[in-house]
């Protein structure tokens, strides 16, 4: 060992190390929160209704945005309880991708370095206090845009459960500096679409449509 060079601590000498003996020995629960959101639930056996077990075909891509999902969810860096009750994701838009294999679509796009790297962390300050940062770096020679949207839901438990109460998100601001971001939160229920999917009028907004949302700023 270099003279100088800091002495490893054993793990259970770390903080992450004192919280993963205090989980295994139940004295705190350090593991309800965590990266457990799938990053696809569409197509899967899981979320399969279909008489011939045709998965694909009865939740395409395509239908992801404006059905809600039963026994789990999915998104991208998500992160949440360990029964998806409550669950945080990200979505990007640069305003001008299209809708083609990512390879076909991007080739010339990464060969020119034209494209956002975007780091999304996560860290936990208590059990329930967690902190999310999202950076996101141009890599390109040129300004260009890029939308964030956060997406904080509940899994919906409710809609063929009549004992299930539906839960309320609120938002509270404070120290919001209005000079480092803009940000808008809209508040959506977590339905199924069925004027999108089923040609029927929805009783509430779907989660993933716009219309009939409030806005709060």
């Amino acid at each position: 060992m270099s003279a100088g060079r800091r002495r490893d601590l054993p793990v259970f000498e770390t903080t992450e190390g004192r919280r993963l003996a205090d989980s295994e020995a139940r004295r705190a629960d350090w593991k309800n929160w965590g990266p457990y959101v799938s990053d696809r639930a569409w197509g899967t056996v899981r979320e399969d209704y279909s008489a011939g077990g045709a998965a694909w075909e009865y939740f395409p891509h395509d239908h992801a945005r404006s059905r809600a999902y039963r026994w789990n969810e999915d998104g991208l860096g998500g992160f949440s309880n360990r029964f998806q009750n409550l669950a945080l994701a990200v979505g990007l838009w640069n305003e001008r991708d299209p809708e083609f294999e990512l390879i076909d679509a991007l080739r010339e796009t990464f060969e020119q370095g034209r494209y956002f790297d975007v780091f999304i962390e996560y860290a936990k300050a208590g059990e329930e206090d967690i902190l999310c940062r999202i950076t996101a770096v141009n890599r390109g020679p040129d300004t260009a845009p890029i939308h964030i949207l956060p997406h904080l839901w509940f899994r919906n438990t409710w809609s063929w459960r009549p004992d299930k109460a539906r839960p309320e998100l609120r938002a509270i601001a404070e120290n919001a500096d209005s000079h480092a971001v803009i940000f808008h939160i809209l508040v959506t229920q977590s339905k199924t679409s069925r004027d999108r999917q089923m040609s029927a009028n929805n009783s509430m907004a779907s989660p993933k449509v716009l219309g009939n949302i409030r806005q709060m700023h």
